[in-house]
């Protein structure tokens, strides 16, 4: 699979970019529903090898993929990697470039990247597609196939994006343009190239979960249209973060991931929780939308009736209007109380 630039205009390139860490025995599966691949398009696949100690970087070579190292421990810093490594690469010419982000346990249907690229010529509004992630695994009584977020979501009690924000007392609608936030995992997803230019698009760094923080970038920048699900765009993947060595899932596992509210993440043990890098992303966005110094931070939101006043012992703190976090315009019956931080 030969690198190349783009030579006609409706001609696309697809990059698929793969996070790695000790993957060896993963990888030739992934690799090899690759070249079963039925499609007119070209395609070149990068792996991010993420410090790994066996023979991932090999592996990945024999099947004349492109290995870039990323020292910066984490999926976040890997992904981004990738997406720099393409960005960078092809600079001057990336109108017509797709950026796939997969996981090394991965298996993609045959007609994969024909549906990703078709889905993007077909529609030049779509910036970023989602596919049917298909998970397989062992109960104590019986063999389940989920298919859908939806069955995912139910299947293990895990919390949505709007959830997330609620842990921390803030409407989600605040913070984005569309009606909802979709909480796009990080495998499985075809990016326009272009999309990685707009302010504030990108993974998250270090052990934050990388998934939460470009949802909720993307749900700033890009408009309900942008978005779509293509039936075709279909992988299959392991159940290994959620099931033990034979594959099978126990009551018991089901209720710890119920319990947490997410599934900890494989091999990273160190990362926080979808709800931690959720507040994390909260005071990051507030900082900036209120241009708060170092020790200050939003501690509170006040809601009011129109035509009165907050109570007397809430207008001796530092006041300031909402503001919506993407259109930066004033929200209706809403003050945010600004607070400093103790540093020892």
């Amino acid at each position: 699979m030969e690198t190349h630039v783009p030579k006609k205009k409706n001609e696309m390139y697809i990059f698929v970019i793969v996070p790695a860490l000790n993957e060896e025995t993963e990888l030739p599966k992934f690799f090899d529903s690759l070249r079963e691949q039925k499609t007119d398009f070209s395609f070149s696949v990068v792996i991010i090898d993420n410090n790994s100690t066996d023979n991932t970087a090999a592996v990945a070579r024999s099947y004349s993929a492109t290995v870039i190292s990323c020292k910066e421990q984490g999926i976040g810093p890997a992904r981004a990697t990738g997406v720099n490594y393409v960005l960078e690469k092809f600079q001057e010419d990336c109108a017509n470039l797709l950026i796939v982000q997969l996981d090394a346990d991965e298996v993609l249907d045959p007609g994969y990247i024909q549906a990703v690229g078709e889905a993007f010529i077909a529609n030049p509004h779509l910036m970023v597609s989602v596919g049917p992630t298909i998970y397989t695994f062992m109960s104590d009584t019986e063999k389940k196939i989920i298919s859908t977020g939806k069955e995912f979501r139910n299947t293990f009690q895990i919390e949505e994006m709007k959830d997330l924000f609620s842990r921390h007392s803030r409407d989600i609608a605040d913070y984005i343009i569309t009606p909802r936030c979709r909480h796009l995992i990080g495998g499985n997803t075809a990016y326009r190239a272009s999309v990685f230019s707009l302010p504030h698009v990108g993974y998250s760094q270090g052990n934050g979960w990388e998934s939460v923080v470009i949802s909720v970038r993307l749900h700033q920048v890009i408009s309900d249209d942008g978005f779509g699900f293509v039936p075709e765009q279909k992988v299959y993947t392991s159940a290994r973060a959620y099931s033990d060595e034979e594959g099978i899932i126990t009551k018991e596992k089901i209720e710890h991931i119920k319990k947490l509210g997410y599934i900890p993440p494989f091999k990273l043990h160190q990362a926080i929780s979808p709800a931690e890098t959720a507040k994390n992303l909260i005071h990051e966005i507030e900082k900036e939308l209120y241009q708060l110094a170092e020790d200050e931070y939003v501690s509170e939101i006040i809601y009011y009736t129109e035509g009165t006043h907050p109570p007397d012992e809430v207008t001796e703190k530092r006041l300031l209007p909402a503001l919506h976090a993407a259109t930066k315009q004033e929200i209706s019956n809403k003050f945010v109380v600004i607070g400093k931080r103790k540093f020892s």
